[in-house]
This record gives structure tokens, sequence and C-alpha cells, in this order.
């Protein structure tokens, strides 16, 4: 039977855990902790995470870029497909990353110039799959590297089957993470409207084997009404795995004398919120 947790003992205990990761300061992997509730959101398989603001989404864009971290979740989650041999790499995210993808400011000169937001995200994404010797690495702009993928969809659709047999020969996943979309656009209609062009960029991929790309998305991102009208929407946004928090994953992150259980940090879900969770049981 589990022992109460004393409230005063859990707030000093809380308050001594790591800050940073909601900025997407990358985990140490001692210090991760992978509630049950959290296991499938981590499967290459699931395309959209979801969960409200602080409950981990930035936490696990972060750590999932790091191989011990990969590593753990292979070793915790027994039908976990990821592990350290994976690779990840980043579409979008908290943190600028010129050389990786677009900021929001070339998002929207992309969007001004009339380029669909589908075809936006797969040029991210050939970005990211991309080896330094292919012809799209000679492209410097992103205005000229989405004229190399809208001018020659053979060329990228032969990228794409070379990468999965690549990876499928290695038993392993190439997996393109994207976050924050939020800080996508100011305006919420583009915003919408590339959320939208991603999930059908996300869908393009999923008939590879070893391609994979997961969305971490608010709550309120995933409306049908707004990101849901075009072919098999409906299975995309039915699938979506939220991130949650009951209290029987709580519990474990801090032991009943107080003390951090492993040094294991909460993936970005406020002390407030943690208590308020203990207390409603």
């Amino acid at each position: 039977m589990t022992s109460a947790i004393d409230v005063k003992q859990a707030r000093e205990a809380l308050a001594a855990l790591p800050e940073g990761t909601s900025h997407g300061k990358t985990p140490a992997p001692d210090h991760v902790y992978l509630p049950p509730s959290h296991v499938k959101a981590m499967d290459p398989d699931t395309l959209v995470v979801t969960g409200m603001r602080g409950a981990g989404k930035t936490f696990w864009w972060s750590a999932l870029q790091d191989p011990g971290v990969r590593r753990l979740i292979g070793q915790s989650a027994a039908r976990s497909a990821l592990g350290e041999n994976a690779e990840v790499r980043t579409g979008f995210g908290v943190k600028p990353a010129p050389e990786d993808y677009p900021s929001k400011d070339a998002l929207q000169r992309l969007l001004a110039a009339g380029v669909e937001p589908r075809t936006i995200w797969r040029m991210v994404q050939s970005w990211r799959l991309a080896p330094d010797d292919h012809p799209l690495r000679r492209n410097a702009s992103w205005e000229d590297r989405v004229r190399h993928v809208d001018g020659d969809p053979e060329q990228i659709d032969r990228l794409f089957q070379q990468r999965d047999t690549e990876f499928d020969d290695k038993g392993s996943y190439l997996l393109v993470l994207f976050d924050a979309l939020d800080r996508c656009s100011d305006d919420w209609k583009a915003m919408y409207r590339l959320i939208r062009g991603l999930m059908q960029a996300a869908i393009d991929v999923r008939p590879y084997r070893r391609l994979r790309i997961k969305v971490f998305l608010r709550s309120d991102q995933v409306a049908e009404s707004e990101i849901g009208d075009f072919p098999d929407a409906s299975k995309v946004l039915s699938s979506a795995v939220e991130l949650s928090w009951p209290a029987r994953s709580v519990r474990p992150v801090v032991a009943p004398s107080g003390q951090p259980a492993g040094r294991r940090v909460v993936p970005d879900v406020s002390r407030r919120r943690l208590l308020a969770v203990r207390r409603s049981e």
C-alpha cells in the first residue's frame, strides 16, 4: 500500500527539481521519469501528441533528441520501438534553429509567396532527411529549397524511399519532431493553415516503414473544424494521444519521505498542478 505524501514535504521536493525543460533544454537521462500514461505517446507510430499547457509536450520534444533518454524509454516501455539507435531530428520547435527549420518570419514569407503549407512542411522533412551530398543541399535559402522540392517531386520521392530502405535495413527509425506550433505565426488563421498542412505532410510519410513524424500540439490546436477538412484527417485526429497526469502517475515522482525519487524530473508539469492532482484523489 502506498503511503500518503505530505503536502509540505512534496512542495519542498518539487521545488528542488531542475528547471528549464519547458524552454527546450534537453534534460539529463537520469532526470527523466516516464509515466505509464505517457508511454503510448513515445511510440514512433503515434503521429499526434496533445496536451494542455504544461503537460509535457516540449519536455518530450527536447528529451527525445537525447540518445540516452531514448535508451531509457526503450528499457522502460517493453513494447516501445523507439531506442537509442533511432535518429531524431527537429522540424520546428521552441528553440530557433535556422539551419534546421524555418523561423516564424521565414514561414510567413513562404505563405505570402503563395506556397502551400503542405509543400512547406514536405520541404522541411526533405531537408532534415537529405544527406550532405543530396542536390537539395545546394540551395542556401528556404525559398530556393521549397522551389527545389516543388519542382522535382520525383527526386524527393526517391529521397524518402532511399532513406526508408536505409533505416529499414538497420532496423531503426528516423523521427522528425514538431513542437510549439503556436509560435509558427502571429495570426491564428495562418497557424491553423500550417498545422493542417503539417497533418497532410505527416500522412504522406505513413506508408513508409521507418520514416515517422511526431507532432506535439495543444489540445485546442486539434479542432477538427479548423484542421480536419482533408482526406484521412479524422483518422489522424482520432488517433491522437493525450499527455495526461492521473494521480497514479504523479505519486512515484516524489517519495513519501519528501525526497525526489531517483532524481526523476516531472515533464513540464507545474508544481501547483501536481499538488492539485494529489489533493483531488
